[in-house]
């Protein structure tokens, strides 16, 4: 008898979560309709592709847009953009490898964080850049988003990217924490800087820090400077 209990019930248990994962991908399917009618596909882009099986999901339902984190690494004089948020998520697979997969599909956006922008390499990046734009004519698609404050992020402006300076999440969430009006001030200040001096086409933040943005930055930017946010 209670072998039998036993399997009613972890039968219903299983029918439930059957009944839950269908009607959560039923509403994953109708939002995904409303986004492509409202053609809102390109606006809310997938987060963190950095992996092969989550580009070909995101493919599969019919999104053509994603954001992955790159590396930039250097081999001899040839530069390349390795996959992943730092050296141990890092496995080898190439930027360059990606945009060769993608090549029989109508991209909409490619956001890009590339995580180690400095002095020292920001004109291999650059070029870099500008041989994959060469070969996948990606610039128009690009989204280049990056924690750099190295006034040399101004030439890939320059070159014609849409550039995004990464607002420190941690650091403003403390400053938004500590409610010291003055201290956020001046970080608004600073990153108001950054837009002159990078010529920033954005700004982009953890949806955390709107009220900073809100009430510190957005009174100093530009109104061309734009948000990025998740």
């Amino acid at each position: 008898m209670l072998k039998k209990l036993s399997l009613a019930i972890l039968a219903l248990f299983i029918m439930v979560v059957a009944t839950g994962v269908a009607i959560v991908k039923y509403n994953q399917y109708q939002n995904l309709q409303l986004l492509f009618k409202d053609e809102l596909d390109g606006r809310l882009i997938p987060h963190k592709a950095n992996h092969l099986g989550k580009l070909e999901s995101i493919f599969d339902r019919g999104i053509r847009s994603f954001e992955l984190d790159l590396m930039f690494k250097q081999k001899g004089e040839q530069g390349y953009f390795e996959i992943g948020h730092d050296d141990k998520e890092a496995k080898g697979r190439t930027f360059e490898s990606y945009l060769a997969l993608l090549q029989p599909y109508p991209i909409k956006k490619i956001w890009i964080d590339v995580k180690n922008i400095d002095e020292n390499n920001a004109d291999a990046v650059l070029s870099h850049l500008e041989f994959l734009d060469q070969k996948y004519s990606i610039k128009p698609i690009l989204l280049l988003e990056s924690s750099t404050t190295s006034v040399l992020f101004q030439n890939f402006s320059k070159a014609g990217y849409h550039t995004s300076y990464y607002l420190p999440t941690a650091v403003i969430n403390n400053l938004l924490e500590q409610n010291d009006p003055q201290a956020l001030q001046l970080e608004a200040q600073r990153i108001h800087n950054l837009t002159l001096t990078q010529s920033l086409s954005a700004v982009s933040f953890a949806a955390s820090l709107y009220p900073f943005v809100k009430t510190y930055l957005e009174p100093l930017i530009s109104d061309n400077v734009v948000y990025h946010t998740w």
